[in-house]
């Protein structure tokens, strides 16, 4: 604890959890979630959280920096203490307002960051980078002929620069550099 966490911790109206190993009860109790972040960098996890259950959230800008998020309508945004306390109040004052704002959150969760959502985007990404730079004749496969050295290298490709996504249900190639002759040499199997 810090001079200034310990000084916050006197207030009657402050509780410091500490480590939570499960932040959904203090989130579910809480009427709206604040993120006050100036500086700071990496993803936005918690934010994510907050929306998936629905919670009214007030960020600054760099708090939510990232996220397919719309101020006034997934979330509010503001970025100078006055805006702060005033986003906090309007929401605390209005519990219709600050409903609709989680429900809108947790629907752009639901569309935008479930997992089968981000998988469907990464695929589309990985679909898109493969057909850009493989070469027209190129098919990969796992059955190549293993009687020659390009065989060889196709079989070699294919186990080795595979990317596998959802917990082994999908599976594509994320390259299409074939080892050359040396550099097939040089690996040990």
């Amino acid at each position: 604890d810090t001079p200034v966490a310990q000084e916050i911790a006197k207030h009657p109206n402050v509780k410091l959890a500490g480590l939570v190993e499960d932040i959904r009860p203090d989130v579910d109790a809480a009427a709206a979630y604040i993120v006050p972040l100036r500086i700071g960098g990496g993803t936005r996890l918690k934010i994510l959280d907050a929306l998936s259950m629905s919670k009214a959230i007030i960020s600054t800008s760099v708090g939510c920096e990232g996220l397919d998020v719309e101020d006034g309508k997934t979330i509010v945004i503001a970025d100078t203490p006055d805006a702060f306390v005033q986003a906090i109040v309007k929401v605390l004052a209005d519990p219709a307002w600050a409903d609709t704002i989680g429900r809108q959150g947790r629907q752009l969760v639901e569309s935008r960051y479930d997992w089968a959502a981000v998988a469907k985007t990464l695929m589309a990404v990985y679909a898109d980078t493969a057909q850009r730079q493989a070469p027209r004749h190129w098919v990969p496969s796992m059955s190549a002929p293993q009687s020659s050295s390009v065989g060889k290298h196709f079989a070699f490709y294919a186990l080795s620069n595979v990317l596998v996504l959802a917990a082994g249900l999908v599976s594509f190639p994320i390259t299409t550099r074939l080892l050359s002759s040396s550099e097939f040499g040089l690996l040990s199997f």
